[in-house]
Formats: structure tokens, sequence, C-alpha cells
């Protein structure tokens, strides 16, 4: 399922690549109150589909870009719990399935079965910098890892089962729902073949407005699907190696500031990123790539679009007005001295 807000390229994006690499799956849409007119046709034509669901609500109090998500995914969570479902992938509008595993339903199954504790598993790609990687713990006789960090993520997969016997419903913050279901004794786990990737931001809500220029994909979706020889290798990775984001994802027509480029920017992130590329040297700088994988100064150069920058401009200028504000004092003695 996707929740969406007024951003109509984003999540017929996100339904295509689920249409594309899961025919079989039952797709369902929530908007959150959205107003854009393109966004109201995008809904009737998807209405139309028998594969498609979508429930419109008519009320929504955040201003982030999905809008209330988390309320988004409660409302997902009571269509599921009435229908005959074994699992609810949760996501975004601004991510897309990329990869096709054809040994999904089983390894969901097993997952449950090996960890009994787990309540939501992860579905996407992570970047090399994440600190994902080091709180993972390998599952015996299953390709996935046991993450002791969380319990349940804003993108990936939960049981019906689970719901059904916990009641949980999602808090206001992906935060304040992984505490949750950690206080009532669970964890998360994450594929080690991934399925799902963030699209790289060319828009984003910043407050109450909306940043940048979102446009339609110059192909049939904004990142290249990992098929043929590219899932065949996929299908070949060692069993305990999880594939990266650096190393998967790809623009399709276009070129972007991939990998760094895929969340909200923030100081924080920013600084992350910094450490990243000191850590691996020159070597890890130019993740500059186009769609053929290749780095290059020209994708360098087309991937600083006027949008994106805004997007990156406004975010971190919003954070550092935060934190200033945050600590008045100290930041007046740090302007005296």
């Amino acid at each position: 399922m996707f929740v969406s807000h007024n951003f109509p390229h984003y999540l017929q994006n996100a339904v295509q690549s689920c249409r594309l690499l899961y025919p079989e799956a039952k797709i369902l849409v929530v908007d959150n109150a959205s107003s854009r007119p393109a966004m109201a046709g995008l809904l009737d034509r998807l209405e139309s589909e028998s594969s498609v669901a979508v429930i419109r609500r008519e009320s929504n109090q955040s201003e982030r870009k999905a809008g209330s998500l988390h309320a988004g995914y409660n409302a997902a969570i009571e269509y599921a719990l009435q229908g005959d479902f074994e699992f609810v992938h949760f996501a975004n509008d601004d991510v897309q399935f990329v990869y096709r595993n054809d040994q999904l339903l089983e390894t969901l199954r097993k997952i449950y079965e090996v960890a009994p504790g787990t309540a939501g598993i992860h579905s996407t790609f992570a970047k090399r910098l994440s600190p994902l990687a080091h709180r993972l713990v390998p599952l015996p006789g299953v390709p996935a890892s046991l993450d002791t960090a969380y319990a349940v993520s804003d993108n990936g997969f939960v049981s019906v089962k689970f719901l059904k016997e916990t009641g949980f419903r999602f808090l206001a913050s992906e935060g304040d729902s992984s505490a949750r279901a950690a206080g009532m004794g669970y964890h998360a786990c994450q594929l080690h073949r991934p399925v799902l990737a963030f699209v790289p931001w060319v828009a984003a809500r910043v407050g109450s407005r909306v940043v940048g220029r979102e446009f339609p994909p110059p192909r049939d979706l904004y990142l290249k699907p990992i098929t043929g020889e590219a899932a065949r290798q996929m299908d070949r990775t060692p069993p305990g190696e999880i594939p990266t984001y650096d190393d998967w994802c790809r623009p399709w027509g276009w070129n972007a500031l991939t990998p760094y480029w895929a969340t909200a920017p923030s100081l924080e992130y920013v600084e992350l990123c910094a450490k990243h590329v000191r850590r691996v040297g020159r070597s890890g700088l130019p993740h500059f790539i186009d769609e053929n994988g290749r780095v290059s100064l020209r994708a360098a150069l087309a991937g600083i679009h006027g949008p994106s920058v805004r997007v990156l401009a406004a975010q971190i200028l919003k954070e550092a007005g935060r934190k200033l504000l945050s600590q008045p004092r100290r930041a007046v003695r740090r302007i005296r001295g």
C-alpha cells in the first residue's frame, strides 16, 4: 500500500513499479486529502482498476510530504483486517519497487517462523553510509537479519497476524511507532534481498510549501528496475551479503546526485555524508552517476539542477534555523566570541 498527498507523479511511479514487478499484488492507495486536480484524476483512474483499491481521507493534519502518513497507515490496517491478506507492505509515495524476489513470500513466512518476535521487516535497499549494517544480526537458515535497534519502520512488511494479535497501530512518527512495538517485546528484521528503493527527491514539502518541481519519470519509472542479467547477478549474491543502494539503484533516463540524494537532507545527514567520504577516501566521493551506473562529471553537473538544489537548501536552512533558535544563548556567545 502507498500513502500519498498531492504528488501524482510520485504515486503513479510507485504504483507502476508494483504492477511491473509484482503483478499478483493487491494495491491499496491511501490519499491524504489531496487538493491538486491532477491527483484527483489519477485517483479516479486507479480506482477503476480491479487490482487497485483507493481510500480517500478527508482530513490531513500534517504538512509533511505524505501528509498524515501514519494515520494513512492505520486506515490501511483497518482495510487489511477486513480482507483475506497475509502481509501488508507499508510505503510512502516516494519509493519504488526495483527488484522482483521470487522467494519473497516464502522468505517472509520463514522470518516470522525463525524469529517469532518480529514486528516489521525492512524491504528497502540501504546505503553504505547507513548505520543499519552495523546493528544487524544474521538469522539462521533464512536470508534476513535481526535489526537490534528497530521494531517497525515506515517502509516494509508487517504480518496481518501480528496486527490482529497485538492490535498494533502506528503513532505520530516512525520512531514512536517502533518504540511502541519494541515496548511490546518485538523487533524488526532486514531482508537480504531488498525489493524497494527511495526515489531521489526532485520535490519535497518543507513546512507548508513544496520546494522543487515534481516531473514525470523520463522513462517508465524513475529508477531502473533490476531485471534480466542484473537480476540474475543479484540472485547470485552470497546469502550473507546485503546489496546496497549505492551498487544497485540507478536513475533511469535522468541523472541524480545518488545515492546521497535519496533521503531528506539535514545538517546531520550532510555531516554523515562528509564522514563517509573521509572514511572511504577519494574513491567514495564521485557518487554522481548516470543511468548506466557510470561515474562522470557530466552526470554530476546534470544532477545539480535548480529544483533539487532548492530542496537541499531549504531543508538545510530550516534545520539550521531550528537549531539556532533552540540554543539562542549558546549561539550568541559564539557570535560574540
